[in-house]
This record gives structure tokens, sequence and C-alpha cells, in this order.
């Protein structure tokens, strides 16, 4: 009893198993839960691989959501519904 064993577990090719996993979810258009639209096109994406790449689009869909959150809470005001 009372032992303080520490045990590791690592995965040598998480990394490339990652990447090769989120191309196939790419390919086939899974677990999409965005959609980028300019010049009139738009094609859908996974907001954790754009967020991992780019500060910019990291603050940008943070904004969003909280835009997103308010604006449904007011929209429910608006209907009737009580204010969250």
């Amino acid at each position: 009893m009372g032992s303080n064993q520490l045990y590791s577990l690592t995965w040598g090719e998480f990394g490339t198993s990652l990447v090769s996993a989120v191309q196939l979810l790419r390919c086939h258009g899974d677990l999409v839960d965005v959609t980028l639209a300019a010049g009139g096109r738009s094609f859908p994406a996974h907001k954790i691989v754009l967020c991992a790449a780019s500060p910019f689009l990291l603050n940008l869909l943070k904004v969003r959501k909280r835009f997103y959150e308010v604006f449904k809470m007011l929209y429910g005001y608006v209907i009737g519904a009580s204010l969250i």
C-alpha cells in the first residue's frame, strides 16, 4: 500500500497517426464543424485544425462563439422566451 509508482504510456507514431486521421476526416467530410466562405465559394473545415494553424483564426472563432451565445440569448428574449 502507499506505493508511489509512476507509469508512462507513449505512442511513438502519434503525430503521424493524428495527421493521417485528420486528413481522412477532411477527405470524407466527417466531423467538420465550421464552414469557411470567401469570394462566393465555401468549404467545410475543422475548427481545431484552423486554431492550431493560426492564432488569428483561434481568436476569430472564440469571438464568434461568444457572439453566437449572446445573439441566441437576445433572440430568445425577442420571441418571448425568458432571458437566460
